[in-house]
């Protein structure tokens, strides 16, 4: 069990292992981003209060690249170039 402090709440709270969605290390030390039983979620940064944390999500394409905005041109969209023979 970890205990955080919930946003939504306003106070602290129990959570299992079940509720950590990842792990990292961060410049301040290793971090813990969680999801509440309420649905609100956030981050456990090591001797720090919990800090709500923004939902990122990424748009992968079936050509596995990331980061590009949906419906945006990628560069293997763009004509070939002519080649001479």
């Amino acid at each position: 069990m970890i205990a955080i402090d919930c946003h939504v709440h306003g106070s602290r709270v129990l959570l299992d292992w079940s509720r950590i969605e990842g792990a990292h290390d961060g410049p301040d030390g290793p971090v813990l981003d969680w999801h509440c039983w309420c649905g609100a979620r956030g981050r456990l940064i090591a001797g720090t209060r919990s800090q709500p944390r923004e939902l990122e999500i990424r748009v992968v394409d079936d050509r596995g690249t990331a980061g590009s905005p949906v419906g945006a041109p990628s560069a293997a969209d763009e004509a070939p170039h002519p080649v001479a023979s």
